[in-house]
């Protein structure tokens, strides 16, 4: 009795891993399929808003992919550090989800993400002067995900070029994907 017990324990708990892996490639899809269609509500799943501190360059990041009073806004909303609110994630969604991490995140190999831990899509670029992709990596140790947008152009006869990234990290709460903040670098 005690080894059938023990069996079945054993046999749940595979069973309880491998479903969590593959919920994990899921989540993944699903989430990329609600960002690349723009569905404000589906996305907010995997956000527990308001968020406190969404990043100390969340608002910054955010502002870089927008023009005029837009850009003007996401800057104010940096300079105070404000908290992510549902209101301003309708808002400025666009601005979150900018081209450059649309275009990568929809050429991710979630199955490599999910099976080895870690892939990168290829290189893209918009004129030929500025490049990026996406590097993913998952920690099934720590249940964290990052989600990187690694850039760099050219310069010219007058620059120097430049490097950049924005990094998304995500948390596994509870079996669920949850976005935790947004970081910059460069």
């Amino acid at each position: 009795m005690k080894k059938t017990f023990l069996f079945l324990v054993f046999l749940l708990f595979a069973n309880t891993t491998n479903t969590f892996a593959q919920s994990l490639g899921e989540q993944l899809r699903t989430f990329r399929d609600a960002v690349y269609q723009r569905d404000k509500a589906k996305t907010k799943q995997f956000f527990k808003l308001p968020i406190s501190d969404p990043g100390p360059h969340f608002w910054t990041a955010a502002s870089m992919n927008a023009k005029g009073t837009t850009q003007t806004h996401l800057e104010k909303l940096a300079e105070k550090h404000y908290p992510l609110t549902e209101e301003l994630f309708t808002l400025y969604f666009d601005q979150i989800f900018h081209k450059k991490f649309i275009t990568s995140f929809l050429k991710l190999k979630t199955k490599d993400l999910q099976e080895i831990g870690e892939t990168s899509t290829p290189e893209f670029s918009d004129d030929q002067i500025n490049f990026y992709y996406m590097l993913a990596k998952y920690d099934a140790d720590t249940g964290k995900l990052t989600l990187s947008i690694i850039g760099h152009s050219k310069g010219g006869e007058d620059e120097n070029g430049g490097e950049y990234a924005y990094i998304y990290q995500f948390n596994i709460v509870n079996g669920q994907l949850r976005f935790d903040n947004l970081s910059m670098a460069g």
